[in-house]
């Protein structure tokens, strides 16, 4: 199976995390970079393993923690291969999420993202 596809979106998100990171600690992010692509090949493998979190986003979108990062991954398991429309900071809890300025994604922002 192919790994998850990034929506324009969600490269920038990523871009922006690891050219953020990278000021203070640029081992951390190519570890950033390296936990989302295989992240990335997990998806595409099993596309319906993780969360759906209607707090974040409406079905069909899910959503996966990156462990040891403070980042959620929103991705779309219906499409072959998935698409991770984006990457957000996450502040506390797992259902903390920070979507500055609202903190929920609708579904039609997360349609949005995905590519044309």
């Amino acid at each position: 199976m192919t790994a998850a596809r990034f929506s324009p979106a969600a490269r920038r998100d990523i871009l922006a995390a690891m050219q953020w990171i990278a000021k203070d600690n640029p081992a951390a992010a190519r570890a950033l970079q390296s936990n989302v692509a295989k992240v990335a090949v997990t998806i595409g493998k099993h596309p319906y393993a993780d969360s759906l979190r209607p707090e974040v986003v409406a079905a069909p979108f899910r959503c996966i923690s990156l462990i040891g990062f403070p980042y959620v991954i929103v991705y779309h398991a219906d499409h072959r291969p998935p698409v991770i429309a984006r990457i957000f900071w996450r502040t506390g809890t797992d259902k903390d999420v920070d979507d500055a300025p609202s903190r929920t994604m609708t579904r039609r922002d997360a349609i949005a993202a995905l590519p044309k």
